[in-house]
């Protein structure tokens, strides 16, 4: 075969199948209660003859930070949102097509700060990041949110659904005349706020104004035609994509040794990233979107009967700065997420800030592929657990549904 220096002739290609792209507003159902712990969101887009593109889909949110009498902030008033603090204040987040769930995430703070450090890298949040209330300095975000802002306290923020749910990561595809719908149950603001000395006084979020920003494609003739015959033909269109649930325990106080039996699942799960936090719950002089290393000694997954990682222990010791080996696991995860190696935080931060204990189960033997998967953590810490220490899961695992023409509309196929 020639080598394609050699075809001169060789006429430019361009691609014209989209002939617009336009980002519809899709707003709260009327009356909705943006501001009070437990009330339920809900934003419809119902079917409609329409190519929307959810993995480029948006929350806009915009709102101010005053203290709980409703006084403004000064300068010199230490809070502000933590990192993420938009999404710790919601306690759920459910993504649905036609009427049916396609991915659930307890807890969307912790998820997306969680699977956010071992993603993104460390000039995100100096540059992109700010946008979405993503930045690895509290006085950046205070900064940001009380001293350049006029009225202080007032913000905007622009979370992609991607950072939320791996379904819009992963499937970057449009989809057609379906109802979509996202569901989001609001938590206090205590979780999302950070401040210092506590005798500044405690915050209030407002949210002013919360918006589903989704793509509409409108192609061109050709690629029009050809999407309707798919449709009237009946097909049935594969959606795969890498689940995530997220799960959380109390540990008992004093314990060293804990056995938490995390999910039973016909899901096969790749990883299973775990975080401790002590006493970071519910409490704007502790930061949540940090963590604690708890003095883990050593810590495996059992899947039915098989365990991960396999080999030798961790051993980790904190005290004498033996995690090296959890440090390279995290590192991995990147690598073997998303062929990249660079990550947002050096090993010093990672034992004092950000300790994330990976566990990659992607490898598995045959009889672990189908079945039903029984998921243990077994936990080993070198002391005593102190009071009100949570430890947090996150499960990332491989899911496949469907979507079905009727020839007419398409519904989703569990």
């Amino acid at each position: 075969m020639d080598n394609e220096i050699f075809e001169l002739g060789e006429r430019p290609q361009y691609d014209d199948s989209i002939l617009e792209i336009k980002t519809i507003d899709y707003h709260p159902i009327i009356g909705t209660n943006l501001n009070s712990d437990n009330s339920e969101i809900n934003i419809i887009i119902e079917n409609q003859d329409v190519f929307a593109l959810p993995s480029k889909s948006c929350l806009y949110v915009e709102g101010t930070l005053k203290d709980n009498t409703g006084a403004v902030y000064t300068n010199a008033d230490n809070i502000s949102l933590i990192k993420n603090g938009i999404m710790y204040l919601f306690k759920n987040i459910r993504y649905e097509l036609s009427g049916r769930s396609i991915e659930n995430v307890n807890n969307p703070g912790i998820s997306s700060v969680i699977k956010g450090l071992l993603t993104y890298d460390r000039t995100f949040g100096d540059k992109n990041g700010l946008q979405m209330c993503w930045n690895l300095s509290h006085s950046r975000l205070q900064e940001y949110i009380i001293q350049k802002s006029n009225p202080k306290g007032s913000f905007s923020f622009v979370i992609p659904l991607k950072h939320i749910f791996g379904f819009c990561e992963d499937y970057t595809k449009v989809i057609y005349g379906i109802k979509h719908q996202l569901t989001m149950l609001r938590n206090q603001d205590n979780d999302a706020l950070y401040k210092t000395p506590a005798t500044v006084t405690d915050g209030k979020i407002n949210l002013t104004k919360l918006i589903w920003m989704m793509p509409q494609i409108m192609p061109n003739d050709f690629a029009k035609l050809k999407l309707y015959k798919q449709i009237e033909n009946r097909i049935e269109l594969p959606i795969a994509f890498r689940q995530r649930q997220m799960d959380k325990i109390s540990l008992p106080k004093d314990c060293t040794t804990f056995s938490w039996r995390l999910l039973t699942t016909s899901i096969r799960p790749r990883f299973i990233i775990v975080a401790f936090q002590t006493d970071r719950d519910n409490n704007q002089q502790k930061d949540p979107s940090k963590f604690d290393h708890c003095n883990l000694f050593n810590i495996k997954a059992v899947l039915n009967s098989e365990s991960y990682p396999g080999g030798t222990d961790l051993n980790l010791n904190f005290t004498t700065n033996q995690f090296a080996k959890a440090y390279q696991l995290m590192e991995n995860f990147k690598q073997e997420f998303y062929n990249e190696s660079n990550v947002c935080m050096d090993p010093k931060e990672f034992k004092s800030i950000y300790p994330l204990f990976v566990i990659d189960c992607s490898r598995q033997s045959e009889r672990l592929k189908q079945g039903i998967i029984d998921i243990k953590l077994e936990m080993h810490f070198s002391s005593a657990v102190a009071d009100k220490t949570v430890c947090h899961a996150l499960v990332i695992s491989d899911r496949e549904v469907s979507l079905k023409s009727d020839g007419n509309k398409m519904e989703l196929v569990i």
